[in-house]
């Protein structure tokens, strides 16, 4: 997951707090308390709004909602949830936030150490679907076609709070800054005196032999997912923390896909998906502007590079 380095500019702070289930940092220059308590007011705003680990937060009183009924939706979790729909056509499903069971379904069996029963598996497809959620932005309503539709934002929601996070540093002065969300990064103008943030990777290809070991970025969103770090073993099989909807299992090759794009909403949704679906990187190019880099490891234990066409420019 790429993490900003550490920095010998004196003008330069860092604080550092729990959000969202990880660690977030904020860096910049000029930087003070009272912008961080700023920050981390508008992260548990943003984290009431999008948890379906919170039971009394508005994702999970729509994932209670009934279907075919329109839901009113506050401005953050309908701009959130227009982000996502985007994405998930974009992507042809490989990114979708209405997999919810599908996750509920593997978070139990991580627990658990026991694959979900086909009878699980199967109520959770017959959830599941992108385009059976139905957004109306002219009445901020969102509607569910199909029962018992479960949404979950985790693969969006980390990037959003930090791209939301670094504009409200910018509109309060802190213009070179940076946010980092566990496995996201959001950066702003470069700090003074350099070409940008020096970012580090951290891939499946632990000793950066395939992929560049740094990086220098500023005003773009980085982020890296794959079972790097979250994975378990079930009845002698390696499985990702990352879902297959089509199969309802965690994945079950070795990947990660790190992705820059212009905003971290939208590179943490689309490292996802291309975890997925690896065959879709040359549409994200094309039609969202993007750079990556996929280590996957082969039936020989070998780590293999799939990079986008403009990863070197």
């Amino acid at each position: 997951m790429p993490s900003s380095s550490a920095s010998e500019d004196e003008s330069i702070k860092e604080y550092a707090f729990p959000l969202m289930g990880t660690r977030f940092l904020v860096r910049g220059e000029g930087l003070d308390e009272e912008d961080v308590r700023a920050a981390v007011e508008l992260g548990k705003k943003i984290n009431s709004a999008c948890s379906d680990y919170d039971a009394t937060s508005e994702l999970m009183k729509l994932n209670h909602w009934p279907e075919n009924q329109p839901f009113a939706l506050s401005p953050i979790l309908k701009d959130v949830l227009a982000e996502a729909l985007t994405i998930s056509k974009l992507t042809e499903g490989a990114y979708d936030p209405t997999v919810g069971w599908h996750t509920w379904n593997w978070r139990k069996s991580r627990r658990d150490h026991t694959l979900p029963k086909l009878e699980a598996i199967a109520k959770a497809k017959a959830a599941t679907g992108w385009n059976q959620l139905v957004l109306n932005s002219e009445e901020s309503t969102i509607t569910k076609l199909l029962p018992n539709m479960r949404i979950d934002l985790g693969g969006i929601a980390k990037g959003y709070t930090a791209d939301r996070i670094l504009s409200l540093l910018q509109q309060r002065g802190i213009k070179k800054a940076s946010v980092a969300a566990g496995g996201d990064l959001c950066l702003g103008e470069a700090p003074s005196g350099k070409e940008g943030w020096a970012v580090s990777l951290k891939t499946l290809d632990a000793e950066n032999k395939l992929v560049p070991q740094h990086l220098l970025l500023s005003q773009r969103g980085i982020s890296t997912s794959g079972d790097i770090h979250q994975w378990i073993e079930i009845e002698g099989k390696r499985y990702s923390h990352i879902v297959d909807a089509a199969t309802g299992l965690g994945l079950e090759r070795r990947i990660s896909a790190t992705v820059i794009a212009d905003k971290t909403t939208w590179s943490d949704a689309l490292a996802t998906a291309l975890c997925v679906r690896p065959d879709i990187m040359e549409k994200l190019v094309k039609e969202a502007g993007i750079k990556a880099w996929i280590v996957l490891e082969d039936e020989n234990g070998q780590n293999q590079l799939i990079k986008s066409s403009n990863a070197d420019n």
